[in-house]
């Protein structure tokens, strides 16, 4: 059975200093690693096996970082490699676990996505795409005036055509031809946020 590290106080470790990692003990594996000025904690665990070179079956090492030293202080890294030590043995992976709660936040941030943050997204690739800003500013110029007043800060997915309606029918008759390329524009911004899965298409949504 390996040697288990002597639990170092808080008052030891912020002395140290020197590139290395050390183990820090209290929890089997926490490490505190020093690169130039920069120090973290790293848990090193083993988690599932493989099979190596000569046919053996060995453990899978990995090492699992716990934030900036002392941003995150001695005690916080303890229990947080508590946690995710008591996560494997009970058959938890907690890259997956973490995994899978990053996409779920990402899925929740994207049902939030509003008009003008489309808008503003693709405003930067046609920044890049059209060399002349004066057809920037008045991609701009019509969208500020006449959508976002309307949806700017409606979320993305709760956009329908009666919206898009709205934005176009008082100036349709009027200004045909900014209605006519505003439609487009809007168009782009709408196809753009279907394509990064913002919504899913819905009998009476935009389209």
């Amino acid at each position: 059975m390996p040697k288990k590290a002597k639990e170092l106080p808080g008052l030891v470790v912020s002395r140290l200093k020197i590139e290395g990692s050390y183990a820090v003990g209290g929890v089997d594996g926490l490490y505190l690693r020093i690169r130039g000025q920069s120090r973290s904690w790293i848990l090193c665990v083993a988690m599932g096996v493989r099979v190596n070179a000569l046919g053996r079956t060995v453990p899978i090492r990995l090492n699992m970082g716990l934030g900036p030293y002392p941003e995150v202080s001695l005690a916080e890294a303890r229990d947080k490699a508590r946690e995710l030590r008591k996560q494997i043995r009970d058959g938890i992976d907690p890259l997956q676990e973490k995994h899978g709660v990053k996409t779920e936040q990402e899925q929740v941030a994207h049902k939030q996505k509003t008009f003008a943050d489309c808008c503003e997204d693709v405003l930067e690739i046609k920044n890049s795409e059209l060399k002349n800003k004066k057809h920037i500013d008045q991609w701009r110029s019509t969208l500020e005036t006449y959508a976002y007043p309307v949806i700017g800060q409606k979320t993305i997915s709760d956009i329908s055509k009666a919206d898009i309606l709205a934005i176009l029918e008082p100036i349709w008759l009027t200004k045909n031809e900014t209605a006519s390329r505003l439609r487009g524009r809007l168009e782009v911004v709408m196809d753009y946020a279907k394509a990064k899965e913002f919504f899913t298409l819905q009998h009476g949504k935009a389209c």
